[in-house]
């Protein structure tokens, strides 16, 4: 499990350069990251739960804040990637690579 955290992040930096060299991928890299806007509100709600804090209004306060930041950030953008894959997709161009 360590060495796939570890090849994740490893990888996840590559490409995320080799998009920037190479003007390709940053809208799905961007929409990634953002996805991780949730996963801090998930941690959270472990945190609390690992505190005996479930019955808390924190704890269903965090939740709420959880579904909202999940549907805005991971869901409701679905759409325009999806159309922005169908109207621009990478593969339209050449790769082109500097001499």
């Amino acid at each position: 499990e360590t060495m796939l955290f570890i090849f994740h992040h490893l990888f996840s930096i590559y490409f995320w350069s080799e998009g920037l060299r190479y003007d390709c991928g940053q809208r799905y890299a961007l929409y990634l990251i953002g996805n991780e806007l949730s996963g801090t509100f998930l941690v959270l709600r472990w945190m609390l739960s690992q505190c005996g804090m479930k019955s808390s209004i924190l704890y269903a306060v965090n939740g709420t804040v959880f579904t909202l930041v999940f549907m805005l950030v991971r869901v409701v953008p679905i759409p325009a990637i999806i159309r922005s894959t169908l109207l621009y997709s990478p593969l339209q161009e050449p790769w082109k690579i500097d001499p």
